[in-house]
């Protein structure tokens, strides 16, 4: 995956993670438990992952036509 990831504290014990893929899209949690927020956002990554290159193929076999 193509995904910048950084973790800030936002608060005492809160914490802002946010994910920045390659391409601009953003991933972003806020809470107090960094495991639970990095496992959440890890899972919304993958699935946001194949629609940018589902739309990516599309895009490509669009312009090839």
């Amino acid at each position: 995956m193509n995904w910048k990831t950084e973790i800030t504290e936002i608060s005492n014990n809160v914490y802002k993670l946010t994910m920045i893929h390659e391409l601009g899209a953003r991933i972003e949690k806020t809470g107090t438990d960094i495991e639970e927020m990095k496992a959440e956002a890890l899972g919304d990554s993958i699935l946001m992952e194949q629609e940018i290159n589902k739309k990516l193929k599309k895009n490509t076999n669009h312009n090839t036509m």
